[in-house]
């Protein structure tokens, strides 16, 4: 089982779109899929409880017991335990990131975003695991986009670029993603290269 946890200091970053994004691109892969909502806001609950396939597991979970978590989603024979994370808590994020295999890292291309980055970096850093930053929300081709590219490049590595579309929040709201309403589409191509990628990255 490959543990992937979603973490930033940033409220708004787009952390649980990219859970759930990830999850159901597992799914349609065959995977087993948990997801755990260690987020007190719940946002990702609240998806799911609108999703009418059941086709993808959820527990909510807070970070303290995280590691109990882990352990029995390794005995129930799941293929992928994603964790989203709560913002604006240094405990939570060393919590679920000492558990990781593999760090997904949002943050939108704006000032404020990176700066909140560069401390979740620090704890990723400190922790010893392997990771990536994601450019979510992303408007192509403006001068934002290719300095938080720059910026981030230089503290590691970049998974493909999640551009703003109006698909994800739109399909959200039935508990789906773009895989599910729009699988031909650029916004589901989107997450398809950053499925493929964290992969790649996790050693399949």
């Amino acid at each position: 089982m490959k543990t992937v946890v979603i973490a930033s200091r940033k409220g708004g970053s787009g952390k649980t779109t990219n859970a759930r994004n990830f999850a159901v691109a597992l799914i349609k892969r065959g995977k087993r899929v948990l997801l755990i909502d260690t987020d007190l806001q719940g946002t990702l609950s609240k998806w799911w409880n609108r999703r009418t396939v059941e086709d993808l597991d959820l527990l909510v979970v807070p970070y303290s017991q995280i590691k109990e978590a882990q352990a029995s989603a390794l005995r129930a024979g799941y293929d992928y335990l994603i964790i989203d994370t709560p913002p604006d808590s240094n405990e939570a994020i060393e919590g679920t990131v000492s558990i990781a295999d593999f760090i997904l890292v949002p943050c939108k291309a704006s000032p404020d975003d990176i700066e909140a980055v560069v401390e979740t970096h620090k704890l990723i850093q400190n922790a010893g695991k392997d990771f990536t930053f994601i450019v979510n929300e992303a408007k192509p081709n403006t001068s934002l986009l290719t300095l938080a590219l720059e910026t981030l490049s230089q503290l590691g590595p970049i998974a493909p670029t999640q551009y703003n579309y109006i698909s994800h929040p739109t399909s959200a709201v039935s508990g789906s993603t773009v895989i599910d309403t729009e699988p031909s589409s650029k916004a589901a191509e989107d997450v398809v290269k950053l499925t493929n990628y964290v992969l790649s990255r996790v050693g399949e």
